[in-house]
């Protein structure tokens, strides 16, 4: 998996071999294909586990459970956003396989891209919904709206991440002026952050 992940990086899906695969991981190419049918199968496996890193850096689930208050909900995305841009930092990598190589190789794997896109989106707003059911947020917000809307601050920090531009002063100021936005769209007029 690994030896994949490195080549598609390297190289891109189209100009990526089966055999360039099989050399880096230091087996043949029968061995190869006794696991994968094809190369597209093998950028789907990469794909899936590279989701799967991102997916537990975040921690989605405790990221939609319900809130008792809108700093409660600043403080999990804020820890998201610094786990996915501390992640995305480590390794560019993941958004070349999660936003590129995979979205420009497979029309499946393009709705795939899309889907987590939905997943996160619908963990935000279902720690939204359970906010605005409990008075924590303002009732007027739209919470599916929302939840896609936050998600997208993020994408800044990841576009300086991606292009090794992240300093921790400056992952610092993008969590805080997101953790803003967060308070100002979502608290209760007279609220506490």
């Amino acid at each position: 998996m690994q030896a994949a992940y490195e080549i598609f990086t390297e190289h891109g899906y189209r100009s990526t071999t089966v055999s360039m695969i099989a050399k880096r991981a230091g087996v043949g190419q029968g061995t190869v294909y006794r696991y994968f049918d094809s190369k597209l199968e093998i950028l789907r496996a990469v794909f899936d586990h590279t989701a799967e890193m991102g997916f537990a850096a975040l921690d989605i689930e405790a990221v939609a459970q319900p809130i008792t208050s809108v700093a409660e909900l600043t403080d999990r995305i804020a820890d998201a956003a610094t786990a996915l841009t501390d992640l995305v930092q480590r390794d560019p990598r993941l958004l070349t396989i999660l936003a590129v190589e995979a979205s420009a190789a497979d029309p499946e794997l393009q709705h795939r891209v899309i889907g987590l896109e939905r997943i996160l989106a619908s963990r935000l707003s279902s720690a939204i919904a359970a906010g605005v059911a409990d008075g924590t947020v303002r009732p007027d917000v739209d919470v599916a709206a929302y939840g896609h809307l936050l998600l997208s601050l993020g994408m800044p920090s990841f576009v300086d991440a991606f292009h090794g531009r992240m300093t921790p002063a400056r992952r610092d100021r993008h969590v805080t002026a997101i953790s803003d936005i967060v308070v100002h769209a979502l608290q209760v007029a007279g609220g506490g952050r």
